[in-house]
């Protein structure tokens, strides 16, 4: 798959948006049949960094960063935007279990929760030692899954964190690769079940419980002919079971999407 930097999951339909486009492409979750395209309508140039679904109410959530705001994609055929000044290209957006949109604020440091419509519902502020964050998701209500570290940074952990901003349990601590430490942790998924998936930017998949207990980590390999490789998201299918890794990588010159799927 070319060309593509963000997927989701909207009833029965996998979503895939094209890099650096207004373009959505929609396929059959199960069997990966091409349904169609959607085009978002811009009035302007757009930058969409990342997308989140909410089958309640049968829309996509769009963040653009060139025009510091969150568009909603009402399937078929309704538009809405609303503006957030603090988001960079580090955001990321959820749904979480009550139809709410989790916004990763990185300029601030800060998780927004807004209603369908746009309201502000609730601003959590992370703790100080919570630095470049680059993922957040609802874990249970009033708690959230927060992945942080990057580079040389002092801590690479996920953290579940209450809707205070305290910290409730840890996974990591220094860069590392052992079982229990972690390498950028650059996304976080959560199944049915409460399992936590947490995807390296060095190439692991880690499973962890609940409350962070390590479970078991798989290693994926580059694909053939690739020179380089970006780990970007990892998505959870939840009514198929299945687990969603994407990634971009450098393939003859071109900019490519590569996807791989297990089954829980």
């Amino acid at each position: 798959m070319k060309d593509m930097s963000a997927v989701s999951f909207l009833d029965k339909e996998l979503f895939m948006l094209k890099n650096r486009s207004s373009e959505l492409i929609a396929y059959d979750a199960t069997d990966y049949s091409l349904h169609g395209s959607v085009t978002i309508p811009c009035n302007s140039h757009c930058n969409f960094v990342d997308m989140a679904a909410c089958c309640f109410n049968h829309c996509l959530y769009l963040p653009d960063i060139q025009n510091q705001r969150i568009v909603k994609l009402q399937l078929p055929s309704m538009l809405s935007e609303w503006k957030v000044d603090d988001i960079g290209s580090d955001l990321t957006v959820s749904v979480t279990s009550s139809h709410d949109l989790l916004v990763m604020c990185g300029q601030s440091n800060k998780l927004k929760l807004f209603s369908t419509d746009g309201q502000l519902q609730t601003t959590v502020v992370l703790q100080q030692d919570i630095v470049r964050v680059n993922s957040a998701i609802e874990l249970s209500p009033g708690q959230y899954i927060v992945t942080h570290g990057k580079y040389s940074d002092a801590f690479h952990r996920v953290c579940v964190i209450n809707s205070e901003g305290k910290i409730l349990h840890v996974h990591g601590g220094f860069k590392g690769s052992y079982p229990t430490l972690l390498d950028t942790p650059v996304d976080a998924a959560v199944d049915k079940d409460g399992f936590v998936y947490v995807v390296e930017k060095g190439g692991r998949l880690i499973v962890l419980s609940s409350k962070l207990d390590y479970m078991h980590s798989i290693n994926y390999e580059r694909p053939p002919d690739v020179s380089d490789l970006c780990y970007r998201r990892v998505k959870v299918d939840k009514e198929l079971r299945r687990v969603y890794l994407y990634y971009t990588g450098v393939s003859l010159r071109r900019n490519s999407m590569f996807v791989t799927v297990y089954e829980m």
